[in-house]
């Protein structure tokens, strides 16, 4: 709950990119990493602290490169959670979008979370994001202004959002930098709704029909096709080698054919698992919420019976 006193701010980018020290800097208290209801629940961590008659809440938000957490699900979370918020009437003061700046080139994921960044929030919410980059420590004062110029200018990383009133900032680590972003975002004095805030609570769409969920659809049909074409690859090849009596040949195709049957299986799991309206978002929430607390108590259980035992 808030008052016109809390101001809310998202912290998003890839893993590695320095959302927990940029946190830390700014609450300065350590930001623990991945125990208790958290990696339990895999939700989305709230950070606060004081900036003069403000109080500022920090949205630690999860990456699309998530090792143990695939896209849909870091989708659901971060939808389910600023949906719920919307609803609440908790408006986004901004985003701060961070980037290290020692990345010479752009990667896959980096690129994808990147552009799954872009539909989450939507054109209209660009002048309400700040650019942080950071690992500055990291590299020399020209390959840094060289990178942050390309970044700048380049269409395909910041160049729209510039044009359309994101600004770009330098973190160096440290808390008046960090809380430098912060008040950027904070003397704007404006709230925004994200784009996938207005798709799933106005306008009622389903996670796969937002701009973000499509993307990840496509990526799952893609995805599907290339699986198609190797497993009718794999089954002339087994035909093949089954006339020409190659039995040892013949096994290690039909294994490959399960494995890729398997992955189809999951891309499937993957096309359901977007087909959500905002309500069910709220009751797996709800369910996973429940199942935590179970866990969790079972584990206080075991811990009390072990001493007990002592």
């Amino acid at each position: 709950d808030g008052s016109s006193n809390d101001l809310f701010i998202a912290v998003m980018g890839v893993t590695g990119s320095g959302k927990s020290t940029f946190i830390a800097r700014c609450t300065g208290q350590a930001v623990a990493v991945g125990h208790g209801l958290k990696s339990h629940t895999s939700e989305i961590e709230v950070y606060s602290f004081q900036y003069n008659d403000k109080r500022i809440h920090l949205i630690d938000t999860p990456g699309f490169d998530d090792t143990f957490k695939p896209d849909i699900e870091v989708l659901k979370t971060a939808a389910t959670w600023l949906s719920e918020a919307y609803q609440k009437d908790l408006l986004l003061t901004g985003i701060i979008y961070l980037h290290r700046i020692t990345d010479t080139r752009m990667g896959g994921t980096a690129r994808k979370d990147l552009m799954m960044f872009k539909k989450l929030c939507g054109e209209d919410s660009f002048s309400n994001v700040v650019l942080a980059t950071t690992h500055w420590e990291k590299v020399s004062a020209e390959d840094g202004d060289r990178r942050e110029a390309e970044l700048r200018t380049s269409t395909e990383f910041y160049g729209t959002m510039i044009r359309r009133g994101s600004t770009m900032m330098r973190h160096m680590d440290n808390a008046i930098s960090a809380k430098a972003v912060v008040a950027h975002l904070v003397n704007q004095h404006t709230t925004t709704v994200l784009n996938i805030q207005r798709e799933m609570v106005a306008d009622k769409v389903g996670l796969k029909e937002t701009e973000a969920g499509r993307v990840l659809q496509s990526d799952i049909i893609k995805r599907t096709e290339q699986l198609n074409r190797k497993l009718k690859d794999t089954e002339e090849r087994m035909k093949e080698a089954i006339n020409q009596k190659n039995d040892a040949l013949a096994k290690e195709l039909a294994e490959q054919e399960e494995e890729l049957k398997e992955l189809k299986a999951a891309a499937q799991r993957g096309a359901e698992q977007l087909d959500v309206k905002m309500e069910d978002l709220f009751r797996e929430k709800d369910e996973k919420f429940k199942k935590a607390m179970k866990e969790l108590e079972n584990e206080r259980k075991e811990k009390e019976r072990v001493i007990d035992e002592k």
